[in-house]
């Protein structure tokens, strides 16, 4: 059992290239050839991710249409020769050409007094999705329960700076009652 290895979930080492089928309809099927993966099977990222473990939802899991996973910071440098190109045909965004900019700044949301209606009579509440990594961290899909603990005091930190008039109440997984959840 690997570390990241859980009681409900196991990674998997794939020696030879997966034998897709045509249900597999991933960007990463139809990146992954036998000699990309040949190239790559050995490879591991310092906090120990492989390609085996980047291929395996979209191995297992044929009607995804990514079907790879990063596991870390260091898995988009190594591997990159299949997620760039993943990348490109999900978001048509080149990232050896391209610069990704975000702009969080709320000012410059910009809606109508009639879409401020609807947010208004339809909007209860609203949540953050933490899908992207905190630097320094595993990504979710090359997380052990450690490093799982540790962003979330990293993300307890930060929500606890928040002003008071973006503040809510943190429930953490598994940390809700039957009736805040149907609340």
């Amino acid at each position: 059992k690997g570390r990241r290895d859980t009681e409900d979930f196991r990674y998997l080492t794939f020696s030879e290239l997966p034998p897709f089928t045509d249900l597999h309809k991933s960007l990463m099927r139809k990146t992954m050839t036998p000699e990309l993966f040949a190239k790559l099977k050995d490879v591991k990222t310092s906090k120990g991710y492989t390609l085996s473990n980047g291929m395996q939802a979209g191995v297992l899991r044929p009607h995804l249409g990514v079907g790879f996973t990063a596991g870390d910071e260091e898995s988009f440098e190594l591997f990159k020769e299949v997620i760039y190109p993943i990348v490109e045909g999900w978001h048509k965004f080149n990232p050896e050409t391209q610069e990704h900019k975000s702009d969080l700044d709320p000012s410059k949301v910009v809606m109508s007094d009639e879409q401020v209606a609807l947010f208004q009579k339809y909007v209860k509440s609203t949540r953050v999705r933490a899908a992207r990594n905190i630097s320094g961290y595993a990504l979710p899909a090359g997380a052990s329960k450690e490093d799982r603990l540790a962003v979330e005091g990293v993300l307890k930190e930060a929500f606890g700076g928040l002003p008071a008039e973006l503040q809510g109440t943190y429930y953490p997984l598994g940390g809700l009652t039957s009736e805040q959840e149907d609340a």
